[in-house]
């Protein structure tokens, strides 16, 4: 039991330790794309990091930096930080999720009872998924029109890339023909027609009217959704009362 409780623990203490590293880096890119949105132009922040941990409580939050970058035409250059590694982040998540796999595969549900539930192996899969930092530098790159660099203890070539990236580009704009602001994410795709080519571009938007200083979070764009539309939907009825406590007769 002592074991157990220790285990526990341990489990316990590195989820929340995963979800304040994710919400202090999340938060901090928030701050320093959200300063720069009434600068003109195209904008660029180069990122240094080891990796960015994803854990379901940090997602909300990860996908509005993107969202908030693409507003303020800030594109997000990630430099994997931990340089060329002798074994990559890709095969340590692999190796995870297939000794969860295995584990799952040889538990007996009728006899060996752990006291947990039969998808915490699922779970975990997905935690070690979200955990490779290859996973969330790799978005940030790519859903902010920029670009990653990974493997290489060459600093020198990674910002040649990003200078050569941020001198040319195409700055492209159109009016959507949907003008409603349904709160939707609605996706951009872009193409060209000469092969052997990698096209870096934002991946949408969320249709939601955004003029204020503080980011838009995703899971806030259907509430702003519905206070646009008029009229102002009514979906259940509301009642206001005054009451006095303590009352003294009961």
């Amino acid at each position: 039991m002592i074991a157990d409780m220790q285990r526990r623990t341990l489990e316990t203490f590195e989820m929340l330790e995963r979800d304040q590293q994710g919400l202090s880096t999340s938060n901090a890119l928030l701050a320093v794309v959200n300063s720069m949105r009434l600068l003109p132009g195209r904008k660029s922040v180069i990122f240094f990091s080891e990796g960015v941990a994803i854990p379901a409580n940090v997602a909300a939050r990860f996908r509005s930096v993107i969202d908030t970058a693409n507003r303020a035409n800030v594109s997000i250059y990630a430099m994997d930080a931990g340089g060329l590694r002798t074994e990559s982040s890709s095969k340590e998540t692999r190796d995870g999720v297939m000794a969860a796999a295995e584990r799952n595969l040889q538990r007996n549900p009728t006899a060996d009872i752990t006291g947990a539930a039969m998808t915490t192996a699922l779970e975990r899969n997905e935690d070690l998924l979200r955990h490779d930092p290859h996973s969330g530098l790799g978005q940030l790159a790519d859903e902010t029109g920029a670009i990653l660099i990974r493997n290489t203890n060459d600093l020198t070539g990674g910002f040649r890339r990003i200078d050569q990236d941020m001198r040319n580009y195409y700055m492209l704009s159109y009016v959507p023909k949907n003008p409603t602001l349904d709160g939707k994410f609605r996706q951009i795709s872009v193409r060209v027609k000469r092969s052997g080519l990698d096209v870096a571009a934002r991946k949408g938007y969320y249709a939601v009217r955004a003029e204020g200083p503080m980011p838009v979070m995703s899971f806030e764009a259907p509430a702003l959704a519905l206070l646009e539309s008029t009229p102002v939907p009514n979906a259940f009825p509301i009642r206001a009362a005054a009451l006095r406590f303590p009352e003294t007769e009961r």
